[in-house]
């Protein structure tokens, strides 16, 4: 169990939440941009809306039927008390930024906004930014980035939920919620990911405009150790604080469920 605190100064922008009905089961889920939230729109226009239709077959995903209006203080217990579970997914900070840049300017998918807001905050065209560019326009602050690149802590609500799940073990601490068969259906491979991979054995391509990534990516996968650029580490620790101090004891409170003090 997690419940977010949140200072009077803190950014904040609580996303939307969606019910999910699965496997006998009411959940709350948290809508985080970059953090699995496409498998997760699939999985609620398939299956929790329309009845199960086979992942990738979707005539459009408009989940909007399944939107959860944010309780006032009066209605919190009666929401938290109507769920069967209450989740969010969380990532690394460096990696969900790196993924960000590599989906939206290298891959190019659905990046109107983020590259409209980048164009006017810097006037670098997209095709000759660099990810030191990318770097550089996310040290503004939170209001005037794109919302892909808001801390993943801003998005929750003041309520407690039932379970944090890291990115990297989304499908299996699905299998309990939804069932084994919908988690490897639905949540077995990666839905709108970078073209990124995981190899430490690379170049640096930190300060390559976005023409020639573009070009790199159609003949190879571009790890993301390849964004490594000196900075990266330090802006990210400082912006995205908020992020790493709540990942810091979601961690402590799984540590303490699975080793209690005897």
């Amino acid at each position: 169990m997690f419940t977010p605190n949140f200072t009077p100064s803190e950014f904040r922008r609580p996303t939307t939440h969606y019910m999910i009905e699965a496997n006998g089961q009411r959940i709350l889920y948290a809508y985080i941009r970059k953090n699995a939230c496409t498998s997760f729109r699939r999985f609620i226009a398939g299956h929790s809306l329309r009845g199960m239709i086979a992942p990738g077959k979707l005539p459009d995903l408009d989940i909007s039927a399944a939107r959860v209006p944010r309780p006032g203080p009066t209605e919190r217990l009666d929401l938290i008390l109507s769920f069967d579970r209450r989740i969010f997914i969380y990532r690394d900070p460096v990696d969900r930024f790196i993924s960000t840049f590599a989906n939206k300017f290298i891959d190019n998918s659905a990046a109107r906004d983020i590259q409209n807001k980048f164009k006017k905050y810097t006037g670098i065209e997209v095709e000759d930014a660099t990810f030191l560019d990318f770097l550089r326009y996310a040290q503004q602050d939170f209001r005037y980035l794109d919302c892909h690149l808001w801390p993943q802590k801003s998005h929750l609500w003041d309520i407690p939920y039932t379970d944090a799940i890291e990115l990297n073990f989304l499908k299996t601490s699905l299998v309990n919620m939804i069932g084994a068969k919908h988690a490897a259906a639905w949540f077995g491979a990666t839905t709108n990911a970078s073209k990124t991979s995981q190899n430490k054995e690379t170049r640096s391509l930190f300060d390559y405009p976005v023409s020639e990534l573009r070009t790199i990516a159609k003949r190879e996968v571009i790890s993301k150790h390849s964004f490594q650029a000196p900075t990266l580490a330090r802006m990210i620790n400082e912006k995205y604080a908020s992020d790493y101090d709540m990942i810091n004891k979601i961690e402590k409170l799984k540590s303490a469920k699975y080793n209690p003090r005897r």
